[in-house]
Parts: C-alpha cells; sequence; structure tokens
C-alpha cells in the first residue's frame, strides 16, 4: 500500500533519500523521480491533485533565493492539493550538503584531508567540489554513502533536512 509519494528532481537525490531516511519510514513511501525542478514540481502537483496521497517534494535550492523558492513550491502544491498534507524540502544548496554538515566525517568519507578554505568552498558547491577532488575515482555521493557503516550513517542523518522529512513521513504514516 501506498502511504506518500517522495518526488525528486533526479535519481541521485532519491538514492541519496533511501540510502539515508530510516527504513521503516520508507517501507510504504514510493520515489518518483523528475527530470529536473520543474518536472519534479509538476509531478507532485499531479500526484496531489489525482492520488491523494500525501507528498514531499525534495529538490536542490542550487543557489537561488530559497525563502522566496520555497515559497513558490508551496503554493503551487496548495492549489493541487484538495486538503492533503504534502511538505516542500530544499537541499541547500544542492542534497551533495549532506555531506559537508561535519568536516571531520567529510574528511573520513573523502579520506582527504580538507583545508578551511576547501570546506567553504564545498558547503557553497558540494557537487562540485567533490567532482574536484576525486582525481579521476567516481568519487560521487552515491559511491560514498554505498560504503557506510551503521554509525556514520546515524550521523548523517542527523542532517536537519533528513530530520525534517522524516517527521513528514512519521507524520503521515497509517497506522497498520
Amino acid at each position: 500500500m501506498i502511504n506518500t509519494y517522495v518526488v525528486t528532481e533526479g535519481q541521485t537525490n532519491a538514492d541519496v533519500l533511501q540510502k539515508l531516511l530510516p527504513d521503516q519510514l520508507t517501507k510504504d513511501v514510493v520515489f518518483v523521480v523528475g527530470s529536473g525542478k520543474y518536472s519534479a514540481q509538476s509531478l507532485a502537483s499531479t500526484l496531489l491533485a489525482t492520488r491523494r496521497i500525501p507528498t514531499a517534494l525534495v529538490v536542490d535550492a542550487n543557489q537561488e533565493n530559497e525563502a522566496e523558492q520555497e515559497d513558490f513550491l508551496r503554493s503551487i502544491l496548495r492549489q493541487a492539493s484538495p486538503g492533503v498534507p504534502f511538505e516542500v524540502f530544499l537541499a541547500i544548496p544542492e542534497i551533495e550538503v549532506i555531506l559537508f554538515q561535519d568536516k571531520p566525517l567529510l574528511e573520513q568519507l573523502t579520506g582527504r584531508q580538507l583545508t578551511q578554505l576547501e570546506w567553504d568552498i564545498g558547503r557553497h558547491h558540494p557537487k562540485e567540489f567533490l567532482k574536484s577532488i576525486s582525481n579521476g575515482h567516481n568519487l560521487s555521493i552515491i559511491s560514498i554513502l554505498d560504503d557506510l557503516d551503521s554509525q556514520t550513517k546515524q550521523s548523517l542523518q542527523q542532517h536537519p533536512l533528513i530530520v525534517e522529512l522524516s517527521q513528514f513521513l512519521s507524520s503521515v504514516a497509517v497506522a497498520p
């Protein structure tokens, strides 16, 4: 039974969320992948209007005005929602920022000591930063998450995006 939809703007975002959200919260969740932010917004609106099932929209902010962007997305979804719970979640600036909540943890995950300048740049452009330090290796957020132990996974689950999305999923969960 589908309890909730989580709509993302791309496969990487969906993969990250599936790897980091607690399993008990995602067993009745369907991840729907858009082909960009506007595709995801359209999918979320359509699901709310036609399926009438709680929906979370998770998109990257991409250095845009976050508050304005969030207000716009909420307004669009509110128009489509016939009283069905929904929520908008912005990864600021992009989903890879989840790795940048703790410098020693990121250093452990990447196997590299970071200067303060690298840390600052990485927090503002996490996807590009991961590409720049990969030296031809496949150092993507997915490859990093694939190798997590349970303690490290729990640390990453403390990122506000994961915490807030988990709270939403818990709030709309249907009791068995």
